[in-house]
């Protein structure tokens, strides 16, 4: 087994959407944002041609607000 495995963390589509969401929650702007994603997903498809594990992570909040 490699020893070699890529991480995406915290790839979340409520993060990156260009909703207004962002504006109104006073969250600063992400800087390239399409060209963040474009290579995130270009590392993502190159892993997975080389056999190589992606592993996500992801936050889970309650209905309460509180993060695990």
């Amino acid at each position: 087994m490699s020893d070699v495995a890529v991480l995406m963390i915290d790839m979340q589509n409520g993060y990156l959407a260009e909703d207004g969401l962002r504006d109104a929650l006073g969250w600063p702007p992400i800087v390239r944002l399409n060209e963040v994603v474009a290579e995130c997903a270009a590392l993502l498809a190159a892993a997975r041609d080389a056999g190589i594990p992606v592993i996500y992570s992801r936050q889970v909040s309650s209905s309460a607000g509180e993060s695990w």
